[in-house]
């Protein structure tokens, strides 16, 4: 994202990013690219999927109670309001619906004429892993021979 901010559209015309890196970069391209140009422009596409990174605490043998104990608390730092709302700051949707995306801070309104949504539009689920290696697969068999 930093290189697209630097050379803005004298050479990238639209490239795909996570909602929060464009969003964290908003300031950084502000009157960069000359008159004529605007600013940098969020767009959705016409159905999105929410990139989650899953996280669990591990329950096997090799994994010691003071272990399983510390990423349970890890997981409860990372999902309470203080650190939902800190992330909010920084363009990440919260997982917790209570903390609302127009919060004072929140950069989704603030960048709401750069194209940055409250809403999100159709969200599609992203299929199961054996559907999605059975398409890697048929990529590899007829695109990379």
């Amino acid at each position: 994202m930093e290189e697209i901010v630097a050379y803005g559209p004298s050479r990238y015309d639209i490239v795909a990013v996570y909602e929060a890196t464009a969003i964290e970069h908003v300031e950084n391209a502000v009157a960069r690219y000359g008159s004529g140009y605007g600013s940098l422009q969020v767009y959705y596409p016409p159905a999105t999927s929410l990139s989650d990174h899953p996280f669990c605490v591990l329950k096997a043998d090799w994994v010691a109670p003071e272990e399983a104990e510390a990423a349970e608390m890890f997981l409860n730092f990372l999902t309470s309001p203080e650190m939902q709302e800190l992330a909010l700051r920084h363009g990440f949707r919260p997982v917790d619906d209570s903390i609302s995306l127009e919060k004072a801070g929140s950069p989704f309104p603030r960048y709401a004429g750069n194209g940055v949504r409250l809403d999100l539009v159709s969200e599609v689920e992203v299929p199961p892993g054996n559907v999605l290696n059975t398409m890697l697969e048929l990529w590899a068999r007829t695109v990379q021979p």
